[in-house]
This record gives C-alpha cells, structure tokens and sequence, in this order.
C-alpha cells in the first residue's frame, strides 16, 4: 500500500515556517526597542537649550581683563561640547592664577554642554579681541557635536584663522577633530580619544595619529587622548609654562591624583572589548531612569559639574536635570549657568558637592574618582568600569557595587520573550476561529424534530419532512 509522505513534508514545512518567523520577531522585536532606546537617550544628552531658557537668558559683564597676565580662552561649538572638555581646563587655568579665562563663542547666546548643562558664553568671536587689546595665548579646543555640519563652519572658520596667528591650540579629547577639520594639524601630529582615533584616521589620513600616549605636545599644537588625558597634558602645560609650584598648587585645590604622566605621557592604548556592550544595553533598555537633579548655585565648582554630567549622564544611567532657585548662577571661577527648572523652593540643606549630585563624604578626592565609584553603587560595576575606562581615568578604582547588570541583561531576553509570546498568542486565535468556522459551516445531518414536524437531512444533502 502506497503512504503519501505530503502532508508530513507540509507539517514540517510549516513548522520551519513557524520557528524562522519566531526567531525573527524575537530579534527584529529587540533590535526595534535597542534603536528607540538608544536614539532616544543620545537625544537626550544632546538636546540643545529648551526655548524658555534662551529666551529669559541675560548674559552678565565678562570678568575684568589683566592686561599683564596671558589669555586662556576655551571654544563653544553652535552644536553641545563635551562638559569635560570645557569645564576642567577652564577651572585649572583659572585657578593657577596666572591668567585671564574666558568661554567664547559665535554669539553670546545661551550654549549647551552635552548632558544638558545650559551656559552663557563670556565673549563673541567679535568681541574677543576688543576686550582683551590682542589676541588670545591659549584656545582651548573641546569636543564638538557634528563639527562637519553646516552650523559650525563658522567655528571651524575662526578655529582656523587662529591657526595662523601666535596662539599656542590645546584639544582636548576629541577636539583634535575641530583642529583637523580647520586645517590647524596640517604638518602636525595628534592623539584623540581612544574611542575615536580610527575613525579619524580614515577621515584625515594625512595626520599622523599616535596611539599609546596621554597628549602629544607639538610646541604650537598639543592634543590630548580621553577626556581626564587632559588634566595630564594640562598640569604638564602650565609646569612648562609657569613652573612647578604653579601646577602643584592646581592639582592640590582641584584635589587632582597624582600622575606619571605629567612627565611621560606613554600609557597602553585602551581597545574595544565585549563588556563595552554595557553602554549599549543601558541606553537602550534601562528604562525608566532615574532622575538625578543638579542644583545649580553660586561658587559651585566647576570640576564637580563636569563629573556630575560625565559620569552619571553619558552613562545613560540617568536622566539629568538642572535645577535653581535663581534665574542663573555663577561658578567658583566665573562661568554663568542657566538652570532648566527654576524652583520657588530653597535648594537642600548640604555641601557644594552633595547640592549638584556628588557624595557629600568625600571632599578632598577627584571628583570624578568619587562619581565612578557611586555609579558601581548605585548601578553596578560593569557600568561604573566603562565610565572609568570612557574618561580614560588610569589610577586603580576600587569599585563596590553589584557584579553583573541583572537589569539591563535580562531586558532584551525578555522583551523578545513577550514578542514571540504575542506571535503565538496570535497566531492561537486564528487557528482556534478557523475550527470555529469549520463547525460552524458543516452541514447537518440527522433528524430534526420542531413541534409536529420532523426534518430529515441525508448525508447525500437531501431533505424532506414527515409530519
């Protein structure tokens, strides 16, 4: 007897059908949520100033230019700067005591830090040189969202018209992108942050880029690796250029570690490597986050703000959110901040540090030392070790805090979980409507009895009545 081996073939078919659909619903389901969250937390690192910000912005007199001392003056993009890269050098500068700091920018509208710290620039490019008689010593070159794009070919313009003059250019982290992109690197060497070199190799292949070091020091041009790499290059610039007590005194008030790299600026080149991927999983699944507020006020230190937004904000931990019972602060060393949220409430009772988000209990430690180490407590040391690796921190962390990211790890198994339980959910209630309708239409056969009458179905289809 021959056996049709047909419906088989098809029930396997069908069940091949099934476990591909299934298994791309499972990945397309997580790929979906990861782009969303991830999208959605770069935007909002990046968000520009909201509107009633700009509009209510007063900008404050610039700080009384020193005639007899040199001038620091450290680069606003028209898109966000990195926070580090503006607020540190800004504060070892000025703390030295040897010159005269200043932000500038196209226009002293309202400029925003990544991370959503809003500020008023001290001088426009126009202004610059009127208020200081001359032409700026040092410009302090940051980190620049989209430098390529059309807003900031002005800043790339005057970036590049300072090259030719005598000011000595100091990128830090990325910065070196902004130098390479106005034609200041031309004939010059360069680090960048490690994240980043590759690709700026392959976008400026005629600059030599150094990897294994902290800065390169090229007399008119230093640029600097990641982020806390600046701190180095610029304890190493101010001993160069005033003298070691100077830079000791500035490491000592902004409570800076100790470093060999002042003198060498050698280190391993940090790589990418899979526990990286915890950036990843925590903008794209950690969601809600929490709310973490920076309550800005006057003589806060610059330092602290800058670990604040670095480490707890571009872990995309934490949704941050500027907040003040005045219209705007000023800093220790002078820069105007702009609150997002103006509270009719006193700011809580605490120290400096506890106000804008740091452990109040350690004082007279590097404030971004103290941010890493209460991330790994709040989150977990896998985030806490990424930051610290990010900001290029190269002390030894004792990190306390959870071993592995529970959260975040089981997110995507369980997302795509619920997306294949909805598929076969579904896919469930069709069949069970198809059986329905299956019954539902077969035709009857039997005896009908109604009242005096009796209705007869054949299983030929015919009928007939009997009374």
């Amino acid at each position: 007897m021959a056996i049709s081996i047909q419906p088989l073939r098809r029930r396997i078919f069908k069940t091949i059908l099934w476990l591909t659909g299934g298994l791309f619903v499972f990945v397309a389901s997580i790929a979906f949520t990861a782009y969303f969250g991830i999208t959605r937390s770069i935007a909002a690192m990046t968000a520009p100033a909201p509107p009633h910000v700009m509009d209510s912005a007063t900008p404050l007199a610039p700080p009384v230019h020193d005639k007899h001392k040199p001038t620091v003056v450290v680069l606003l993009g028209n898109t966000v700067s990195e926070p580090t890269d503006v607020l540190v050098p800004y504060a070892m500068f000025a703390e030295s005591g040897e010159y005269n700091v200043y932000t500038v920018a196209e226009s002293r509208a309202v400029h925003t830090l990544a991370g959503g710290l809003d500020l008023v620039p001290h001088l426009s490019f126009q202004d610059l040189a009127a208020h200081i008689h001359g032409e700026p010593d040092i410009i302090v070159v940051p980190q620049i969202a989209d430098i390529r794009a059309p807003i900031n070919a002005s800043v790339v313009t005057w970036v590049g018209q300072q090259a030719r003059k005598k000011a000595l250019l100091f990128s830090w982290c990325t910065g070196s992108e902004v130098l390479a992109e106005s034609g200041a690197m031309r004939g010059k060497s360069a680090t960048a942050h490690w994240g980043d070199i590759d690709r700026l190799q392959s976008v400026y292949p005629n600059i030599p880029w150094k990897r294994g070091v902290r800065y390169v020091d090229d007399e008119t041009v230093i640029s600097t690796a990641g982020l806390t790499a600046g701190v180095d290059a610029t304890l190493h610039l101010l001993k160069r250029r005033n003298g070691l007590t100077v830079a000791t005194h500035v490491a000592s008030a902004l409570h800076l570690p100790p470093s060999r790299f002042i003198e060498d600026s050698r280190c391993p080149q940090f790589q990418f490597a899979p526990a990286d991927s915890i950036f990843l999983l925590n903008a794209g699944f950690f969601w809600p986050k929490p709310l973490k507020n920076i309550w800005l006020h006057d003589n806060m230190q610059e330092l602290d703000l800058g670990a604040v937004l670095d480490v707890y904000g571009f872990s995309t931990t934490y949704d941050i959110h500027t907040v003040s019972s005045t219209c705007s602060v000023v800093s220790r060393h002078g820069i105007q901040f702009l609150p997002r949220e103006q509270s009719s409430t006193p700011p809580p009772v605490g120290t400096s540090r506890s106000l804008v988000g740091l452990p109040s209990e350690h004082q007279n430690e590097f404030a971004y030392a103290v941010a890493v180490k209460d991330l790994a407590r709040r989150q977990d040391t896998w985030t806490a070790a990424f930051a610290a690796k990010r900001l290029e921190i190269r002390n030894p962390l004792s990190l306390e805090g959870s071993d592995f990211p529970f959260r975040v790890a089981l997110m995507p198994h369980l997302i795509g979980l619920a997306a294949l339980g909805i598929v076969f959910a579904f896919r469930a209630l069709v069949q069970k409507r198809k059986q329905t309708g299956s019954k539902d239409s077969a035709p009857f056969i039997g005896t009908q009895r109604l009242g005096p009458v009796t209705w007869r179905t054949t299983k030929r289809g015919s009928s007939h009545l009997e009374l």
